[in-house]
């Protein structure tokens, strides 16, 4: 489970990264919500647009790093000694 979990992380990892054309599934699905989450809040809350949608950008990388972190880190503790 942990090798799979690895190797979907990897390749998510080449195809947003290294791959010219694409984006990664999982990266493409965090920069969306990402997005939306932030027009979603910019527009019920009018007077913090100012403020997320420069954020909108450095949040969504963030995300993408921190989900990649997080399952190296499970794919490595479920693997088996």
């Amino acid at each position: 489970m942990g090798a799979l979990l690895a190797l979907l992380v990897l390749l998510d990892v080449f195809l947003t990264v290294l791959h010219m054309q694409r984006d990664g599934p999982l990266a493409h699905a965090l920069i969306r919500g990402v997005w939306h989450t932030t027009r979603f809040v910019g527009r019920h809350v009018p007077r913090l647009r100012p403020v997320l949608s420069p954020l909108a950008g450095p949040l969504a990388l963030a995300s993408v790093f921190g989900v990649w972190v997080t399952m190296f880190i499970m794919a490595f503790a479920t693997s088996p000694p």
